[in-house]
């Protein structure tokens, strides 16, 4: 199944329409305090008449409101089955108070609303905004899980924080990169909001097996063919058959993910059939392997300069 998150072009008309000046959301512009939930970078953030909003970051999607969000905002509906869905203003205060716009293009910025369903809604887990890849491109931005921040910045000084490049699309504004796990290089797409979810019998089985942590929600994709080899090659890499609840697919922990010159801690993966893999892959124009996910860089403070492709880790 493509869900919406990872496949930008595919965004359907649903419902949109435009909030009224009263429910315009609003940030600090100097950042904000963010829930790491699950592993995964999100913003409460409230709207001018004090409506709360969660807002999911995922740097693999894109811009877009359920249509619960643009109910309780009061967005207009459209009318007509020939009609294109409006899409609604984007929802921004004057001044330096409010969530920036997106940046480029040749028309205002804009937010469509659209329904969900129950696989989406998982990975939404909460939110009901996705800042995703045109949200982010050209600023620089800074997330922290061990203090809970994320906001607009600027790139660290020479020699402060190592630093490796990313590949970006242009057309859909993905990022690749370039990493190695056992020594193996590997590219993966780079998705903040990359997650899967265990089943109950998969979190006993990671407890018993781990000294009882709990299996994240922030988990990468690796394809089938690398996983069943690196099972192979490592037989002590846990590995756990059937865990996904969604998709019924295997999961593996590798030890490490190499990037920069750092190691990550140790990275939960869902195995991935080849296909997916292959439709993501003619979509970035590069081969690749899975995604990685935010828990990779949970270590460290990442510097996101989307607007000159690098990302930069300080401890």
């Amino acid at each position: 199944m493509v869900l919406r998150r990872t496949a930008l072009s595919c965004l359907p008309a649903v419902v949109a329409g435009l909030a009224t000046p009263a429910d315009l959301l609003a940030l600090p512009a100097a950042g904000w305090r963010t829930r790491w939930q699950g592993g995964r970078p999100m913003l409460d953030i409230q709207t001018g008449s004090g409506k709360a909003v969660r807002a999911l970051v995922a740097s693999a999607s894109g811009l877009w409101g359920v249509e619960a969000l643009g109910n309780r905002l009061g967005a207009q509906r459209s009318t007509g089955a020939r009609m294109a869905a409006p899409r609604s203003a984007w929802p921004a205060v004057a001044g330096q108070s409010g969530l920036p716009a997106p940046l480029g293009g040749s028309q205002p910025p804009s937010l469509t609303y659209m329904a969900v369903g129950p696989a989406e809604q998982a990975w939404l887990d909460g939110a009901e905004l996705v800042l995703g890849a045109p949200w982010l491109a050209g600023r620089c931005w800074t997330l922290d899980a061990r203090d809970g921040t994320f906001a607009l910045g600027t790139p660290p000084a020479a020699g402060k924080a190592a630093t490796w490049a990313l590949a970006m699309h242009r057309e859909s504004g993905l990022a690749t990169t370039d990493v190695q796990v056992a020594g193996e290089p590997l590219i993966l797409l780079f998705d903040t909001a990359a997650a899967a979810f265990a089943t109950p019998a998969a979190q006993r089985a990671a407890a018993a097996r781990s000294g009882g942590a709990a299996l994240p929600v922030s988990v990468g994709q690796i394809s089938e063919s690398l996983a069943t080899r690196w099972r192979s090659a490592h037989p002590d890499w846990l590995w756990l058959d059937a865990a996904d609840r969604h998709t019924q697919g295997a999961w593996i922990q590798v030890p490490a993910v190499q990037m920069a010159g750092l190691s990550s801690a140790p990275v939960w993966f869902s195995v991935t059939p080849e296909r997916t893999l292959q439709d993501l892959s003619a979509q970035v124009g590069r081969p690749v392997a899975g995604r990685l996910p935010m828990a990779a860089l949970g270590g460290w403070r990442v510097t996101l300069d989307m607007a000159n492709a690098r990302l930069h880790l300080a401890t």
